[in-house]
């Protein structure tokens, strides 16, 4: 039976309920309130049909609107209960009010709407999760929005003072220290690159605006390629990088620009995430149990905490996996996960601190 069946059936028996009250009390007390107006008034008995008539009803009609006063009293109660717990939820008060009589107790009347204050009750749970992670992002973006402007200065800094240290002091300076300036200068523009194109993404896909365009390729070849391009950035000089594959070729449908962008956010994340000398290898297998192409990387650096797992793929979140944290936008793994989702793929992630961490991805076969 649905909500509106129950609350008809319910006011009919509340509404038969007062009939039979109302026949029964009148019962008993018309023969009485005859009495009392024959009495009353000096009428003989019999010698006017209207006036019994009207000593009948008039009695009737009395105890029939107090009995509907005093239900429509206790209905008007719940109906106001419910008036008020809308109120606070339309003022951002995701509370559930108390609704007491004056005995302290709940009144049977609000039984009639039990299955709306049950989904009242729902409603107001879920505003009040959402207001508690709709703060927690507001806070998040906050904090993000103070570590990209943190971020930007940072490199530019680096490229500012080591170009005007070789601009007007290039004499002091060994070819070697000019060198060394100059990768520092390519690292650091390298990383504002990335910070942009992050935005750059971020806000594409926002506004619906990413161009997928799939053609076939080998995508063994271009994952290899995609770590070997990886190793050479002056970031990646300490770590130690590997691949490892069970097929040679694989012509697989993919956009070679949305996953190259995919798969650098993910090896870029576990240099920046993990100390130096930490191995930072990529699987790639076919799962023949889910007819899927298995792409893994997995490192044995520092791992992650289970909120650091839940929240990886979040836009905004920036872990705190180790203490010499490097810069980072906090959306670099949300758009490898939209990247990854375009292409029917999924991304999941397993960790454990100071045991590593296992990234693994799926695309469909």
């Amino acid at each position: 039976m649905d909500f509106k069946k129950r609350i008809i059936t319910q006011f009919l028996i509340m509404l038969s309920t007062i009939t039979i009250i109302t026949v029964l009390t009148m019962s008993i007390i018309s023969p009485i309130s005859l009495a009392i107006a024959h009495a009353i008034f000096k009428v003989p008995f019999g010698s006017s049909f209207v006036f019994d008539l009207l000593s009948f009803i008039i009695p009737m009609i009395i105890t029939f609107l107090g009995i509907c006063l005093y239900y429509g009293k206790r209905m008007a109660d719940v109906l106001f209960y419910f008036l008020e717990w809308i109120e606070l939820l339309s003022n951002g008060a995701y509370e559930i009010p108390k609704f007491k009589n004056k005995k302290g107790k709940t009144p049977r009347s609000i039984n009639l709407y039990r299955e709306l204050e049950g989904r009242l009750e729902k409603l107001t749970n879920k505003l009040r999760e959402n207001q508690i992670e709709r703060q927690k992002i507001d806070q998040n973006r906050k904090d993000w929005t103070s570590g990209v402007t943190h971020d930007l200065k940072t490199p530019l800094s680096y490229i500012q003072g080591y170009s005007t240290m070789m601009l007007t002091q290039k004499e002091m300076y060994s070819d070697e220290e000019k060198n060394e300036f100059l990768s520092i200068i390519l690292e650091k523009s390298i990383h504002m690159k990335d910070l942009i194109d992050d935005l750059s993404d971020t806000y594409q896909f926002e506004k619906g605006k990413i161009s997928f365009s799939p053609e076939k390729n080998n995508i063994i070849q271009f994952t290899k390629e995609r770590i070997e391009e990886i190793k050479k950035q002056p970031s990646a000089l300490e770590y130690v990088f590997t691949f490892k594959s069970n097929i040679d070729a694989l012509e697989y449908s993919f956009d070679s620009v949305l996953l190259k962008r995919a798969f650098n956010n993910l090896l870029i994340n576990a240099i920046n995430h993990n100390p130096p000398k930490t191995m930072v290898t990529t699987l790639v297998y076919i799962d023949d149990t889910s007819k899927s192409l298995v792409i893994e990387v997995e490192d044995n650096g520092v791992g992650m905490t289970s909120e650091e797992q839940e929240n990886l793929f979040n836009r905004y979140y920036r872990g705190t996996s180790t203490s010499t944290l490097k810069e980072g936008t906090g959306l670099g793994m949300a758009i490898a996960k939209q990247f990854i989702n375009i292409h029917q793929g999924t991304i999941n992630v397993k960790s454990s601190p100071s045991k590593g961490t296992t990234i693994k991805i799926q695309f469909p076969l």
